[in-house]
C-alpha cells in the first residue's frame, strides 16, 4: 500500500498524518478477526487486535504488547484500532515504516499488512487466517542471516539496509510480498533477494512479466494448456509457468498491468492452491510462494475498479517500498562502478574502464 495517492510511489522525509491511507472500511471490518504480528530475530509473538481502543506498545510491564528491545522506549507508540493508526508517544528512537520516521504525536494511518519497525523489531498487522501461514505461532528458530549472493545487490543506503533486515526476518514465513517503487529501482532485485533467502530457495524462482504479452497469449503462458484446447495449440499439453514454478517462487512484474478476467483467476489459483489448464478438466494442485511488484498506486487502482481488492488483499502480505536512486546517492558510485565492470566482462575487455571523478559527480547529482 502506498502513503501518497499518486500515479508513482513517492517518499517523503518523515510519514505524517496526511501521507498515509488504507482502503479498509471501518464501519465494516471485525477488528476482533485481526491480529499484531511482532517478529524479532529469536522469534514470532502474535497479539489479537480488540474490536475498538488501542494497544500500547514498549518495553514498560504495563503495555500491552511488550517488545524487550534495547532501542524501544517504555512507551514507545500507541497502536489505535478502528480505525486502524499508529500514534509515536515520543520515542527516543522512533517509529518507521518504510524507512522512514513518522512524526510523533500525529495519528498516521496503518495499512493492514504494512510493517513498522521499533528499533530492531517488526510489526504488523494482520488477518488471523493469513497470519497462520507464517510458520509457527509461537516462536521461530533463530533466523540465520541470509546469504544474499547476488552480484547485482547493492545495499548501502540505511532504507534498503532496512529492506533487506525485514526480508531476512520473514524469509522463514510464507507470506506473500508486494513491492512498490518507480520504474527501475530495482525491484526484480529484492525479489529475487526474497527468493533466495526465503525456504524455496531451491526450487524455482520464475518471472513473469505481465504487460509483456497480450491477455490471450498470458493466460496460456500463465496456466497452460491441453491438446485442442484452442486453434494453434499443438497435440502435446503445454504446463503453465505458474506449474513450472512448483516449490519455488513466481515473481509477477508489473501485476498492475494484469487484465481483470486474468485477475479474477489467478485469486482462484492463490487461494484453491490449484491450477487449471485452458481446456483442461482437471485442476492440478501446486505449492508456490508469490511476490509482486509495481509502479503504479493499486488502491487508486481498486477504487476506480481496474484492480480487484480481493486480489490486491492477498497479495499484499507484506508490503515492501523500494526508494529511488535520488534518495539513496551512497549507492551510485558502486552501482555505477558495477555497471562499468559488467559491461566490460560482456566485452571482454582485459582492462576495466575507470570513471572520473567528474562523471560521478554528474552521476551524483543528476535528478
Amino acid at each position: 500500500m502506498q502513503f501518497k495517492p499518486s500515479e508513482n510511489p513517492t517518499r517523503d522525509s518523515r510519514v505524517n498524518a496526511k501521507s498515509a491511507s488504507t482502503e479498509i472500511d471501518p464501519q465494516t471490518t471485525k477488528w476482533e478477526c485481526f491480529e499484531l504480528l511482532v517478529l524479532r530475530n529469536d522469534g514470532l509473538l502474535s497479539f489479537p487486535l480488540p474490536s475498538k481502543g488501542t494497544l500500547s506498545i514498549g518495553r514498560a510491564e504495563g503495555c500491552d504488547v511488550r517488545i524487550d528491545d534495547p532501542l524501544a522506549s517504555r512507551k514507545h507508540t500507541v497502536l489505535h484500532v478502528n480505525p486502524l493508526s499508529l500514534e509515536d508517544q515520543g520515542s527516543s528512537n522512533g517509529t518507521r515504516m518504510r524507512g522512514q520516521q513518522i512524526v510523533p504525536g500525529d495519528c498516521v494511518p496503518l495499512p493492514v499488512g504494512e510493517a513498522f519497525v521499533i528499533g530492531h523489531t517488526i510489526l504488523l498487522v494482520q488477518p488471523r487466517h493469513l497470519a497462520t501461514n507464517l510458520a509457527v505461532r509461537t516462536r521461530l528458530s533463530a533466523l540465520p542471516v541470509p546469504a544474499f549472493d547476488n552480484a547485482k545487490l547493492v545495499a548501502l543506503d540505511p532504507a534498503m539496509i532496512e529492506i533487506f533486515r525485514q526480508l531476512q526476518r520473514v524469509s522463514q514465513s510464507r507470506i506473500n510480498l508486494l513491492i512498490l517503487g518507480e520504474t527501475g529501482v530495482g525491484k526484480d532485485i529484492v525479489a529475487e533477494a526474497a527468493h533466495r533467502c526465503g525456504t524455496r530457495a531451491k526450487a524455482p524462482f520464475v518471472r513473469i512479466n505481465c504487460a509483456a504479452l497480450a491477455e490471450n497469449l498470458l493466460e496460456s503462458e500463465l496456466f497452460g494448456y491441453e491438446p485442442g484446447a484452442f486453434t494453434g495449440t499443438t497435440q502435446r499439453a503445454k504446463p503453465g509457468l505458474l506449474e513450472t514454478a512448483e516449490g519455488g517462487t513466481v515473481f509477477l512484474d508489473e501485476i498492475g498491468e494484469l487484465p481483470l478476467p486474468l485477475q479474477a483467476k489467478l485469486l482462484r489459483v492463490i487461494e484453491g492452491r490449484e491450477v487449471m489448464r485452458l481446456g483442461g478438466l482437471r485442476a492440478r494442485p501446486i505449492d508456490i510462494g508469490f511476490i509482486s511488484a509495481t509502479n503504479r498506486n493499486l488502491e487508486r487502482e481498486v477504487s476506480g475498479g481496474s484492480f480487484r481488492s480481493d486480489l490486491f488483499f492477498r497479495l499484499n502480505g507484506l508490503t515492501v517500498y523500494v526508494p529511488p536512486l535520488r534518495e539513496r546517492r551512497a549507492e551510485i558510485e558502486p552501482l555505477a562502478r558495477m555497471f562499468v565492470r559488467g559491461m566490460s566482462q560482456q566485452l571482454a575487455l582485459t582492462n576495466i574502464p575507470s570513471i572520473s571523478d567528474a562523471a560521478l559527480d554528474r552521476l551524483c547529482t543528476h535528478t
